[in-house]
């Protein structure tokens, strides 16, 4: 299309220019909606109870289609030229879009493939626009590093940027920090190339000159919202969003037209680093709501550095506008640009090892070996010691038999690891490539995730509850009869030992002190934490001192009278398959704190009962099958195993998926309320995600506004299938404190518990279809710990 001279634009000038101004609204619109829709999505997959299919890849289509068509479309009809390379600017960046798309199908986790997607897509886009326009072929040009360059103001401005982030953030491993420097170098590269085809001549900077430096910054600030909308997944983009688009009243600094001299290598340097600070210091997987979300949890230190960047990169363009007015001090800044820049990163980096977490946190992963040694037999002993050392002592010679040639392979290449032996595994810490060859070894298996959070700045503040000490027990001891088993059968779980693996406990907590196995006899084999290695119970976020109080705390608890000892798996609310497995081992078979699992474990001081208020999601690494072995084997041992049935229960029947409510050796159990109703969020079967079909829950016990112990001699009211979970541990408790006989029998244990269970008289799930039980909703029904107390008593 013929463009019309600058001359008789005029009449046409105004209707185009509200365009203009339009489409920005437009663009920032649409990025909002987009960002949020996004946003949401990668939410429920991470919470993954509310199961919807994964479509950002279709946000990611719908967003770039709406902005670059039209913006292409416009710049083709309008007779302005200016606006016609603005609009084409906006455009090709939206183009980045369609070729990032594949990364938005990739799992949520894979940060690796991720960042290769970003990488490759950026390039095939940069080439093909290179291609295209034959502009590009001078591109050599820009990038070399001339002598009148300001790439020293570039490195005062990046250094100081690089504050907050370097404070706040933490590093992942050397190759994500490789992958993020290069998805950050190459969008720079991009950012530049699209900006010296379409913004890089004459008329651009006549308008420019016209309308001030606030038109530059615009035009600027509405590519880089478009680049942070379609770059940035998992979290990423809120970051970028927010961080990197106020740059672009700064920009201006480095385009010297008057001297046929833009700063191309200073920008490539200011727009790399600030691309490249949030990719490098926060990983994306923690940047949500169920992990961050805490008091002192990550998302509060991200806001943190995000809102002390904006504030840093207003404070520059002021500066940058004092420099222009002040001509002294601007041949001055220049003059010591160099040097002034060298001494600002060496102060960032004085800074990172003073005050940041100096050092890389990579994730590691779970290696599971083919060959499992079998421990069935343990089962037809008649002494319950003797099961427990035959499991014991032939696991752990088993996996360290098997494992002996994976141990010296890796020990040959320096690489950490820790072995594991109720599941013949290996936790191994290094990158994806000795990955790969792990993973082509015969004697693998498979290979999993083993996700592992970054440190923070500072420790999470412990979290206490709101209310004070019950005077008599609450709804849920008496709905379940707990009460009346301590005063008209006189038993409160003597001589039980139960284990209890989660956030961790207050060992000074008045309800749960005096039960604890160490409290006379000190921490070592009662106590365990592979997070922290605290030397004693401690709990930050208080759910497992909530869960634990439900077992046995005094007032608060089924059982008060049995004792506990406790690990720490998920003191941050994100576990892996290691944190897991690890006080699994330390509960069935407890060793000192600086002791080894394989040779220091004494079974005999073991728990009875564990206790599991956890599940373990695709998003911690683990798959349906990970811990199957490890609860068999507990089970061989003689040891109860409960878990909650788990929070999914808005998604309908089929919600039951997370390890290990999933199993048939576990005792999984979903939540009602104080009417009897059952809880909307308690997961229900079947079991499909194994393809097993499996009835669970296996029954039903309070799980809402439950009270219980809180750290810092507080109580408060929790809900949850965590909170159902810990009554049937309790009842397991007394029956096992009433009988000793049943203790290890672990089938006539369950067969009592769901024989003396109550019918549920509660509305059913749509999706139930019976009311016949069991079910999948509610299993053998309610629980009841007085008749199944009094039947364990009668039981021979």
């Amino acid at each position: 299309m013929e463009t019309v001279p600058l001359a008789k634009q005029k009449n046409k000038g105004c209707f185009y220019r509200f365009i203009f101004i339009a489409c920005i609204i437009w663009i920032l619109g649409v990025s909002v909606m987009a960002q949020s829709m996004t946003w949401i999505f990668e939410q429920t997959l991470f919470e993954s109870s509310i199961l919807l299919p994964d479509l950002r890849w279709l946000i990611g289509i719908a967003y770039s289609s709406i902005i670059s068509l039209p913006l292409f479309m416009i710049s083709f009809l309008s007779p302005i030229s200016f606006l016609k390379k603005i609009f084409k600017f906006w455009g090709c960046i939206g183009l980045l879009g369609f070729f990032l798309i594949i990364a938005k199908t990739t799992s949520i986790t894979n940060a690796y493939l991720v960042a290769c997607v970003q990488i490759a897509g950026i390039w095939l886009l940069f080439i093909s626009l290179f291609i295209w326009n034959r502009k590009g072929q001078d591109l050599q040009k820009v990038f070399l590093i001339r002598q009148n360059q300001d790439w020293g103001m570039a490195l005062i401005f990046s250094a100081i940027l690089g504050i907050p982030w370097v404070l706040w953030g933490s590093l992942g491993s050397v190759v994500d920090v490789i992958l993020n420097i290069i998805v950050a170098i190459s969008s720079a590269v991009f950012l530049l190339f699209v900006f010296h085809l379409w913004l890089d001549n004459d008329e651009i900077y006549e308008e420019a000159s016209r309308t001030g430096t606030f038109f530059w910054g615009l035009i600027i600030f509405v590519g880089l919202i478009i680049f942070s909308t379609v770059l940035g997944q998992n979290g990423q983009q809120w970051l970028l969003v927010f961080s990197i688009p106020l740059i672009s009243w700064t920009i201006p600094l480095f385009l010297h037209r008057e001297e046929k001299n833009t700063q191309y290598f200073s920008l490539l340097i200011l727009i790399a680093f600030l691309i490249v600070m949030p990719l490098l210091w926060f990983d994306p997987d923690e940047l949500n709501l169920i992990i961050g979300s805490g008091k002192g949890e990550i998302l509060s230190w991200v806001n943190k550095a995000v809102i002390t960047t904006v504030g840093i990169l207003i404070s520059l363009m002021i500066f940058s506008a004092f420099i222009r007015l002040s001509k002294f001090f601007e041949r001055w800044i220049y003059q010591y640009q160099y040097w002034i820049g060298m001494f600002s990163w060496v102060m960032l980096i004085v800074l990172y090892f003073g005050l940041g977490n100096p050092g890389f946190f990579g994730e590691t992963y779970f290696v599971i070996l083919k060959d499992q040694v079998d421990v069935t037999g343990a089962k037809e002993m008649g002494d319950y010691r003797e099961r427990r050392n035959f499991v014991y002592e032939t696991k752990t010679k088993y996996a360290e038999q098997s494992q002996k040639d994976l141990r010296t392979f890796l020990e040959g290449f320096n690489v950490e690891y820790h072995p594991f032996y109720l599941i013949n595994a290996v936790e191994v810490k290094s990158g994806p490539i000795l990955r790969f060859f792990l993973a082509n070894r015969d004697d693998v298996d498979r290979i999993l995730d083993n996700p592992v959070l970054r440190p923070l700045p500072e420790k999470v503040p412990e979290i206490s509850g709101e209310l004070g000490a019950p005077l008599e027990p609450d709804w849920n001891l008496k709905l379940i009869g707990a009460d009346r088993v301590w005063n008209e059968l006189d038993i409160r779980g003597e001589a039980i030992l139960i284990g209890q693996s989660d956030s961790g406990m207050d060992g000074l907590h008045p309800a749960l002190s005096q039960q604890y196995a160490g409290y006379e006899t000190g921490d070592d084999y009662h106590w365990y934490d592979p997070w922290y290695y605290t030397e004693a119970p401690t709990d930050l976020s208080g759910h497992g001192t909530h869960t634990l109080g439900t077992i046995l705390g005094k007032k608060v608890g089924v059982a008060p009278n049995a004792q506990w000892i406790g690990c720490v798996n998920l003191a941050r609310n994100l576990g892996n398959p290691g944190y897991y497995l690890t006080c699994m081992e330390f509960l069935f078979a407890p060793f000192p704190q600086d002791g080894d699992s394989f040779r220091d474990g004494i079974p005999e001081l073991g728990a009875h009962i564990i206790n599991n208020s956890w599940g373990c999601p695709e998003i911690e690494g683990c798959d349906s099958a990970v811990f199957e072995i490890a609860v068999q084997s507990l089970r061989q041992a003689g040891i109860f195993v409960v878990a909650s049935a788990g929070n999914g229960g808005y998604s309908g029947c089929g919600s039951i998926r997370d390890p290990l409510s999933i199993y048939a050796d576990v005792f999984s159990v979903g939540a009602i309320d104080e009417s009897g109703s059952l809880a909307a969020f308690s997961s229900i079967g079947p079991v499909t995600i194994d393809g097993s079909n499996r009835l669970k829950p296996d029954l039903v016990a309070p799980g809402v506004d439950i009270l219980s112990a809180m750290p810092n001699n507080s109580y408060s009211l929790n809900s949850g299938t965590s909170m159902a979970g810990p009554h049937v541990a309790g009842v397991v408790a007394l029956m096992w404190s009433a009988n000793s006989d049943l203790i290890g029998n672990i089938s006539k244990t369950e067969e009592i518990i769901k024989n003396t269970a109550d019918p549920f008289q509660g509305l059913y799930p749509d999706c139930i279809g019976t009311d016949q039980l069991p079910n999948n909703a509610v299993g053998y029904g309610v629980l009841n710990a007085f008749r199944a107390v009094e039947a364990a008593m009668n039981s021979r």
